[in-house]
């Protein structure tokens, strides 16, 4: 088993990515370990050219069988002439360069009635809370969250009320947020804390390019 090092040109036509759709995918890499000949029967395109069934696996040789395996580890994509060391990252660091774009605040389907915010009562019927993210984010992060009967409660003075989902955010910054939550029924000027109650509430910031 050695290091395998394969440099191929950059795609300066342009057909690679859609400039008016930034979120559509540019380049995809794929291994395929078996293919039937609709993928197989073309010819094997030496340039960048538009995506065609027929050349996406050309001259396959690689067939694992029901028995077999196949194996791989330390794959490493970068741009530039040369390739560099593979770089070697801890679960904590590869954990923080992703939590820069997007941070899963609560999950409901890890276990239920889970604190996640502060509160405070700004009014008789709105909550605020407040809570810092653990990695500090690429830009001010949107909301994403989903929504349903009693997903989420607030607890405070000795009870609990359920609500659908947040009516938003409040003065979010890169590194810390208000969240809230409108028509409950409170005491102004009280205290309490948010709570998932539901397996399939999420709340979520992205920060996503």
């Amino acid at each position: 088993m050695g290091k395998e090092t394969i440099t191929f040109p950059a795609d300066t036509g342009g057909s690679a990515y859609d400039s008016t759709n930034p979120n559509s995918a540019g380049i995809e890499f794929n291994f395929w370990l078996a293919a039937g000949s609709a993928f197989t029967s073309g010819t094997l395109a030496t340039t960048w050219t538009g995506n065609d069934d027929p050349q996406r696996v050309a001259g396959i040789t690689v067939n694992v069988g029901d028995s077999g395996y196949w194996q791989i580890t330390g794959l490493q994509i970068e741009i530039g002439s040369v390739a560099t060391d593979f770089e070697h990252r801890s679960f904590a660091q590869e954990l923080a360069l992703c939590e820069r774009y997007f941070q899963i605040v609560v999950d409901g389907s890890e276990t239920s009635n889970q604190y996640f915010a502060t509160t405070f009562n700004y009014t008789s019927g709105d909550s605020y809370g407040t809570f810092t993210y653990r990695t500090t984010m690429r830009t001010t992060p949107s909301l994403v969250q989903t929504s349903g009967s009693n997903y989420y409660y607030f607890y405070g003075n000795l009870a609990g009320q359920g609500f659908s989902s947040f009516a938003g955010l409040s003065h979010p910054g890169r590194r810390s947020t208000g969240i809230y939550a409108t028509g409950l029924s409170l005491n102004q000027g009280g205290a309490g804390g948010f709570t998932s109650q539901n397996s399939s509430a999420k709340v979520s910031m992205n920060a996503e390019l």
